[in-house]
């Protein structure tokens, strides 16, 4: 019997390691056991290339081609860590909701977020207020702001050039800013980090609802169902009548609240921004479309159009409306109609009026300052003065006659 001869190992970290590996070859493809300290995995392979692995840090999956799975039940997929799939091309079809949570979950399962509102509140309740004590109100909440001042014009009812203490809230804004933040720090470390959701694609993004549109009338249109007032007419026998035409009359129908599809809802909680370049903005409907808001409302670019009757078979019209005042301004105004421009009930101008053609006055027309005519005068009825009529340097009042004699003889013209 001979003598086991010993090896030293010069590596002490190979002094309690296991090596071993079993393979299992066969047609189709091998599993493979490697049972190795440290490297232990098993990998299952199939002749065509695709394979399995189940390893320490990884588990691998390789598809030459393709990858098919049917699962009668729900799937779930948890990921600790970030979740990365990546593919050329890819098609999610869902027959059920889909539904995308981000965020802490005590921003919904908590009354955080009603307690960060209510703190912000505050703030917002200082700087939506004026910054002069003037006398008015909150365009959402209706909160009333009492007045600390003069008082208003006693024939007009505006302040406007009046003086009001300044308010105190907003000299303190600084610190009140200081303040809240601290009240809100809490708050915000609760929610977590991240919470948001980023879509961003190298060429376009389309977003559809509806596997069918919904093209239907949804206003009814009476080409001639109102009369309006067109102009003013001078027949020639002293009477002003008003012309009137007709017009369209438009109704709106809702035809599309009952259809369940096909409908794409935009809501934030703070603020919505849309920005584009070159290529605008383009909002198109079949049906009605409203742009209202609670605040001021801007509408600006390098040239503003409204106009009526961009389809629905009608010359279209556009309604200006206010419950309280128009203010039209510019550096030059002009105002253009295929005929007339009927004003009622009344209008008023300051400033200097030039009318190019005829005038027609259907009332009695008020002068306070003088009139310059350049033509003749004609009147159908009398003309009267309460001081004196002068034509030609002559007095109608006082002038005189010469050459007086009896009898039938007549006088010398009038003399000044």
């Amino acid at each position: 019997m001979s003598t086991p001869v010993e090896i030293p190992v010069n590596n002490p970290n190979e002094v309690n390691n296991y090596r071993n590996k079993a393979v299992w070859n066969h047609t189709a493809g091998a599993m493979t056991f490697n049972n190795s300290t440290g490297r232990e995995y098993i990998h299952l392979a199939h002749k065509s290339g695709s394979h399995l692995t189940f390893a320490n840090q990884v588990t691998s999956e390789f598809n030459p081609n393709n990858r098919q799975t049917l699962t009668n039940g729900n799937t779930f997929h948890t990921s600790k860590g970030s979740y990365n799939l990546i593919s050329q091309e890819a098609e999610h079809r869902v027959y059920g909701d889909i539904t995308f949570l981000t965020g802490d979950t005590n921003m919904y399962n908590t009354p955080l977020m009603d307690g960060h509102m209510a703190e912000q509140a505050k703030l917002a309740a200082i700087k939506s207020s004026p910054e002069m004590m003037q006398p008015g109100f909150g365009n959402v909440t209706g909160t009333v702001h009492e007045p600390k001042g003069d008082a208003p014009d006693p024939e007009t009812g505006s302040t406007q050039g009046k003086n009001f203490e300044p308010n105190k809230a907003h000299q303190n804004l600084s610190e009140f800013y200081k303040d809240t933040q601290k009240k809100l720090t809490p708050y915000e470390q609760l929610m977590g980090n991240g919470g948001s959701i980023k879509l961003l694609s190298g060429k376009d993004i389309l977003i559809a609802a509806g596997a069918a549109p919904a093209n239907f009338d949804t206003v009814f249109i009476n080409p001639n169902g109102r009369a309006v007032n067109d102009k003013l007419t001078y027949d020639g026998d002293k009477t002003v009548k008003t012309k009137q035409i007709s017009a369209p009359y438009f109704e709106e129908k809702d035809v599309a609240s009952n259809i369940p599809f096909g409908n794409v809802h935009f809501q934030a909680g703070n603020k919505l921004d849309f920005n584009s370049a070159a290529g605008g903005i383009t909002f198109g409907t079949s049906g009605p479309l409203r742009l209202a808001g609670q605040g001021i409302t801007y509408i600006g670019g390098a040239q503003v159009n409204i106009t009526g009757g961009a389809g629905g078979g009608s010359t279209g019209h556009v309604f200006i409306t206010s419950g309280d005042l128009i203010e039209i301004e510019g550096a030059n105004v002009n105002i253009k109609g295929g005929t007339d421009i009927f004003i009622e009930p009344g209008l008023s101008v300051l400033g200097n009026q030039i009318i190019s053609g005829d005038l027609v006055v259907g009332g009695n027309l008020t002068v306070l300052g003088n009139i310059i005519c350049k033509g003749t005068i004609d009147a159908d009825k009398t003309i009267t003065s309460k001081v004196d009529v002068i034509a030609d340097g002559i007095s109608l009042k006082n002038h005189t006659h010469g050459g007086i004699q009896s009898g039938s003889s007549e006088t010398a013209p009038p003399s000044a």
